[in-house]
């Protein structure tokens, strides 16, 4: 950018350098239903094409002769993306019949990097706006972010009690050191979008709902019944689930203490609607649980397993082993460093680029950056 001011008795130019830099969010036009960096076991039905990086002896098997896919005999899936000069993919020797398309060649320049995982803005302890604790069915409570940045300390649903949350139309953040949803519901209303900033742990128990897509709570007799927004939560349209999922982002740190096994257990029939970033935490998913958001960690294992179901989202663990087991079905595409998908009869992994969508949000901004770089210049 060059400047020139003009007075009476002088002239002055001075120039800066300056840089814009655009982040597009995840481009998912080229992303498979199944991706790994490394080696792949595939015994699965997928609707959708595969694709593996991985090359004999590149980057940390250098003495493995292992191809890129291994195939085994319940796989089912169309186009398959591996290298063009490696090997191809290798088949069991029991599979019987040929329930796969056409080899063709992945890009060599393919990098799936984490999103920067974002700076929690410092609070003051004596603005803590909780603890809140709700043990029973008979509490309901609602609070209103009516400030930009809100924090509380601790955030603990017991049985089939209520939260609402009230964003007053805007885009808010909440910053909790601890939160336990054990059997509770929490409910957004009023529009608006809603980032969680957990700083410590975030635990589920059995059939809680986090971010409910049913905007009628469940009453009977004036109180909330458990029954009632556990079912009405499970048999939400795929629409509502998408459309509270984008209201929500929920960032997670963990324990700092080092002998503490960093993992997030979204399992015993929770129901989630938001996208979760856990910063460098293994993440498990299993036992009737319904999600509609991306999971996305810098962690080294991801697991889904049992009758589980993850809708228009995205599984993205570059760095992890990822394993999808039993008959956990999941619409979006997987991002592993390695995988192993052992799906049973009733499960699948579904994605095609043309038609399906990944849910947007926070993880993955959509954005431009302005950047100054040196000191003005004199000319």
């Amino acid at each position: 950018v060059v400047s020139h001011g003009i007075t009476d008795n002088a002239t002055r130019t001075v120039a800066r350098k300056i840089v814009i830099k655009w982040s597009p969010g995840f481009d998912a036009s080229s992303a498979h239903a199944l991706y790994s960096r490394e080696q792949m076991h595939l015994n699965g039905i997928v609707h959708g094409t595969v694709g593996s990086s991985y090359k004999e002896g590149v980057p940390n098997n250098q003495d493995s002769d292992d191809p890129p896919i291994v195939v085994g005999w319940s796989a089912r899936f169309e186009d398959y993306y591996i290298p063009s000069s490696g090997d191809d993919i290798r088949v069991e020797e029991w599979y019987n019949e040929e329930y796969y398309g056409e080899r063709k060649s992945l890009p060599a320049d393919i990098e799936y990097d984490l999103p920067e995982f974002p700076t929690f803005p410092e609070v003051d302890e004596d603005d803590d706006k909780g603890p809140i604790k709700l043990l029973n069915s008979t509490q309901i409570m609602g609070i209103s972010l009516d400030n930009p940045i809100t924090y509380i300390s601790e955030i603990e649903l017991g049985s089939s009690s209520m939260l609402t949350i009230d964003l007053k139309g805007e885009d808010r953040i909440l910053i909790v050191d601890k939160i336990d949803i054990n059997q509770g519901f929490v409910f957004l209303e009023n529009g608006g979008s809603l980032k969680l900033y957990v700083t410590g742990d975030m635990t589920f128990g059995g059939a809680g709902v986090l971010n409910h897509p049913n905007p009628q709570p469940g009453y009977k007799d004036g109180h909330v019944t458990n029954e009632l927004n556990e079912s009405s939560a499970k048999d939400a349209t795929e629409e509502q689930m998408v459309q509270a999922a984008s209201k929500l982002s929920i960032f997670i740190k963990g324990t700092s203490d080092e002998s503490t096994n960093k993992q997030l257990n979204l399992t015993n029939n929770i129901t989630l609607c938001g996208s979760v970033y856990g910063q460098d935490m293994n993440v498990l998913i299993s036992n009737s649980v319904k999600i509609a958001g991306n999971i996305v960690t810098g962690g080294n294992e991801v697991e889904s397993n049992g009758d589980c179901s993850v809708a228009t989202s995205m599984i993205y663990a570059p760095l992890a082993h990822v394993k999808i087991l039993d008959s956990a079905k999941i619409k979006g595409p997987i991002i592993s460093n390695t995988l192993k998908y052992d799906g049973g009869s009733l499960g699948y992994v579904s994605f095609d680029p043309d038609e399906d969508n990944i849910i947007d949000n926070d993880i993955f901004p959509k954005e431009a950056k302005i950047i100054s770089e040196g000191s003005v210049l004199e000319q």
